[in-house]
């Protein structure tokens, strides 16, 4: 590109050349609103919640119980539907026995749970049939001798695995001390941790706004809903200016939507759809890789390189020695490299498409560095952008 621009604004980078500390207000100061943006399930309340946490003014009490009664739901739900499956697979066994009644009269009643029965007494009744069920070792046996079949069942046998090896872990018997996990998590005085927090997914109702502090700056942060019916909302992005932060979800590439179109491809059509917007690609772009953890054991069985999406990547090296854990890393990189090609194909700012600065990073809910290392992916972006705007107007 040429030295092209008006006078003044050439003055402006100018004087950024020759005064350090006006190049970062000339950087930043236009550039401190985040705007979070994905396709529904991919995570964004997480990621708003962690730097809400870090930088900003925390969990208000009104969230903090929304929260908390969401976990006992999700608690509750995930070890019905585990106990259904343990049924299923021992009706034979468990037919006609005191065991078996035991555990029919639970999923009678962990079916028609209602928010009352979660709270105060009743809740804390609650948490003692849960670990009741976790503690039987017939229960236990099941899931350490039965194969996860898709990603439903992956995030199920995760989730009561976990459940089950805290529980014995403690190593009591004793279910009057309340000190087991689940009674304290069902106990009315129970106080959420950082994970709790993390776990939950509330889904975005409305675009959420909130301000937090980092490096001495203030931010906006503005939660873009995923659901189809608010994505009004990302009108925004093309019109105001500050970086975006696309949130994609690594395990969708195994799911399908009700119409049967594979989520991943719905995210990358979504991506595609936002950054060839006048306004959108010229942001300054961080790509978060959500749900890394999950992802991780999924490819072990079933290879990123047979999706469509991904059809020209190899299978992995086993011969060459490469690790399930190099292979994880590469798929990661492939997702990456696929919607930064995306990115660059719908440019049309004022430098090269291959200098466009978009920076991605991978990360889970109980990532504990995400907001400090997403934050330095983000000036990165933003500080490359500045550079190569200096650049295309003939300044360096």
């Amino acid at each position: 590109m040429g030295s092209g621009g008006s006078s003044a604004q050439k003055e402006k980078n100018a004087a950024a050349v020759a005064d350090p500390s006006v190049r970062e207000e000339d950087a930043v100061a236009q550039n401190l609103k985040m705007f979070i943006v994905g396709t529904a399930g991919s995570g964004k309340s997480t990621i708003c919640k962690q730097i809400n946490i870090g930088f900003g003014g925390g969990i208000d009490d009104d969230l903090k119980a929304q929260i908390l009664l969401q976990i006992r739901r999700n608690l509750v739900i995930r070890i019905y539907r585990a106990l259904q499956s343990f049924l299923a697979a021992a009706e034979k066994e468990l037919k006609d026995t005191m065991e078996g009644i035991m555990f029919y009269e639970a999923a009678d009643r962990l079916q028609f749970v209602d928010d009352v029965q979660l709270l105060g007494m009743e809740g804390r009744d609650m948490g003692r049939l849960l670990c009741r069920i976790l503690l039987d070792p017939s229960y236990t046996s099941h899931f350490e001798t039965t194969s996860a079949k898709n990603h439903e069942e992956v995030l199920l046998h995760q989730s009561v695995e976990t459940y089950i090896t805290k529980t014995l872990l403690e190593g009591k018997t004793d279910m009057e001390t309340e000190d087991f996990t689940f009674q304290k998590l069902f106990h009315p005085d129970y106080s959420l941790s950082f994970f709790d927090i993390m776990r939950v997914r509330l889904s975005t109702v409305d675009a959420q706004q909130s301000v937090f502090n980092y490096e001495g700056r203030e931010w906006s942060l503005t939660d873009l809903g995923g659901q189809v019916h608010l994505r009004t909302t990302w009108k925004v992005l093309e019109t105001e200016a500050g970086v975006m932060l696309f949130i994609v979800n690594l395990a969708d590439y195994l799911e399908v939507d009700q119409q049967g179109k594979n989520l991943l491809e719905v995210a990358h059509d979504t991506f595609a759809e936002i950054t060839d917007k006048a306004g959108c690609n010229e942001k300054p772009v961080v790509l978060v890789l959500n749900k890394c953890d999950l992802f991780q054991d999924l490819v072990k069985e079933n290879p990123l390189s047979n999706h469509k999406l991904f059809a020209t990547m190899e299978p992995q090296r086993t011969e060459k020695g490469e690790t399930d854990e190099d292979f994880y890393q590469r798929s990661c990189k492939e997702v990456f490299r696929l919607f930064r090609h995306t990115f660059r194909k719908n440019y049309r700012g004022e430098h090269s498409a291959t200098e466009v600065p978009i920076e991605y990073y991978v990360t889970c809910a109980t990532d504990e560095k995400f907001v400090e290392n997403s934050m330095q992916k983000i000036m990165m972006s933003l500080a490359k952008r500045f550079l190569s705007h200096l650049k295309s107007n003939g300044f360096l």
